[in-house]
């Protein structure tokens, strides 16, 4: 395969998660029903993916998609990064399958769904920033004036009763906000780093939409100059089999594209099996055969 293909499929393949720290501090509380969904249903469909099930997961995906999608939030951007995801997750599955056509949709859903989340999520952090900003302002002066009149306390000998008792909340007021100021601090940085995700989700994606697409287009002047899908099938099938350095299942992808375009190839079946470690088929579609004339 071209630098083209392993850049696309290096694309393909990096996940995107944002952990549960930025998802917890950078936003108010909030149901993310789709994203809840689609993380217990994840894990099970790239596993599957691996073992070669990549058409019934497609399947299910799509179906999720269209069943949960109901469910996600436009204005939550945990639930609009977990739809990336699934579409991220089913250009996998179509790739597998040779289906690189529906990959392609799938990664161009996928990069404008990122895109428009990104500038979403901008617009409502740059209001959460704010808020962050002015509380920090006034909780750290209102600690300095706190802080001082404690240390005041602390540096007098012999405290009344009431001195104590003012000494008791003054401690309690310096320990609530220290806890505030962290976690307003906590909380622009898990922002930040949320922002960082979410505009290499949108880089990543709009690059790998264009490799598939500049990959497609090259697949299809390589056929026409072969003279025939055939004729293109067997030459390519040759180059995939002395392909050694790509591992078998880059390999398995390539092949099940090749049968996509010629479903008959007797080389591409051979190798499919050989690279699924099983003995052909006796019953492979075969060409049939003109009737001789008597």
């Amino acid at each position: 395969m071209s630098s083209v293909t392993r850049r696309a499929t290096e694309l393909r393949f990096r996940a995107f998660l944002l952990p549960a720290l930025i998802l917890a501090l950078a936003v108010p509380a909030r149901a993310q029903v789709f994203a809840d969904a689609f993380n217990g249903k994840r894990d099970g469909w790239e596993s599957r993916l691996k073992r070669g099930d990549a058409a019934a997961v497609r399947q299910e995906i799509e179906t999720f998609l269209t069943v949960q999608g109901a469910n996600a939030s436009p204005s939550n951007y945990g639930d609009q990064h977990a739809i990336v995801g699934a579409r991220g997750l089913e250009a996998r599955a179509c790739v597998a399958s040779g289906e690189w056509e529906a990959a392609l949709a799938n990664l161009q859903k996928a990069s404008a769904t990122a895109g428009e989340n990104l500038s979403a999520t901008e617009v409502s952090f740059a209001k959460l920033r704010a808020d962050h900003a002015e509380k920090l302002t006034l909780w750290k002066g209102e600690l300095g004036d706190a802080q001082a009149k404690l240390d005041q306390l602390n540096a007098a000998p012999g405290l009344t009763e009431d001195q104590m008792k003012l000494k008791g909340q003054l401690q309690t007021f310096v320990a609530e906000h220290q806890s505030s100021i962290q976690h307003s601090e906590d909380a622009l940085k898990a922002m930040d780093g949320a922002l960082v995700t979410l505009r290499q989700e949108k880089a990543d994606y709009e690059a790998s939409a264009a490799a598939w697409t500049a990959f497609i287009d090259k697949e299809k002047a390589d056929i026409t100059a072969a003279g025939s899908a055939m004729a293109y099938v067997s030459q390519k099938t040759e180059q995939v089999k002395a392909d050694d350095a790509k591992s078998p299942e880059e390999r398995l992808d390539y092949v099940e594209r090749l049968l996509k375009l010629d479903p008959a190839n007797a080389a591409a079946l051979r190798l499919k099996s050989a690279l699924q470690g099983k003995p052909l088929a006796e019953a492979t579609p075969k060409r049939k055969a003109a009737r001789k004339k008597r």
